[in-house]
């Protein structure tokens, strides 16, 4: 399992808690305790696959924070 605390730039108090449960399935965000969606990388493109519609530039930057730090 893999766990981040990701602080998107112009929302830093509100920090996004992103965990891998398994290697090959998507990242899961959360929001304190609250589930708000998953991401993937798909043909080399960071896209949210589930839950609430969430900013395209947090989604990437998510995406580019997994893979910095992971």
């Amino acid at each position: 399992m893999l766990q981040l605390l990701y602080k998107y730039i112009n929302h830093p108090d509100y920090p996004y808690t992103i965990v891998q449960h398994n290697i090959g399935q998507p990242y899961y965000f959360y929001s304190k305790t609250t589930l708000i969606g998953s991401i993937e990388k798909i043909d080399g493109v960071w896209k949210q696959v589930s839950g609430r519609q969430t900013l395209d530039e947090v989604v990437a930057g998510m995406g580019a924070y997994i893979e910095q730090n992971s």
